[in-house]
């Protein structure tokens, strides 16, 4: 039972990780009414205040000196996964604290805005949740605008199911 589920943490961090480059190297983002950090549309359950105030306590509450992260989901449970791995990581690697600032968008408009920003080469976030059935649309064009993370993966790919990683390919 926990073999499956270490495998999916580390699948997911290194996928997330495949997009830590290509973020602006500011880990603010302005929506479109020039609020830092602020997804423009509140989740079911939280007002924009409150998602200000959850990332302001997630960047008061990160050990000193550590790197601070962007990260762009449309599912809030992916926010609450990768919370639990970021403080997993500072546990197990004091010495290499993360920060992650996470905005949680609706799901089309995640996919729109950080197309666009990858597109634009300004703006994106250093980590971003690409549905399965978007990720074709990052790969389009002649060079893409994703990190590879072949030297990353490569040595660990006994561990993986191959046919799910071809999706995250580009022949």
């Amino acid at each position: 039972m926990k073999r499956p589920i270490i495998l999916l943490l580390v699948f997911v961090l290194v996928l997330t990780t495949l997009l830590a480059g290509c973020g602006s190297k500011s880990s603010d983002t302005v929506n479109s009414e020039g609020s830092d950090n602020v997804a423009n549309e509140p989740d079911d359950q939280k007002s924009d205040d409150q998602n200000a105030d959850d990332q302001e306590a997630d960047a008061n509450d990160a050990p000193s000196g550590a790197v601070e992260l962007s990260f762009w989901t449309f599912q809030e449970l992916h926010k609450g996964f990768m919370d639990d791995a970021v403080e997993r990581w500072n546990e197990a690697k004091p010495d290499r604290p993360i920060s992650l600032l996470v905005d949680v968008f609706p799901y089309d408009e995640m996919h729109n805005k950080l197309l666009i920003s990858l597109q634009s080469g300004t703006g994106a976030p250093d980590i971003a949740d690409i549905e399965i059935g978007e990720f074709a649309n990052f790969l389009k064009g002649s060079e893409p605008s994703l990190v590879p993370l072949n030297r990353v993966l490569e040595p660990e790919l006994d561990k993986f199911v191959l046919g799910r990683l071809t999706t995250y390919s580009k022949v």
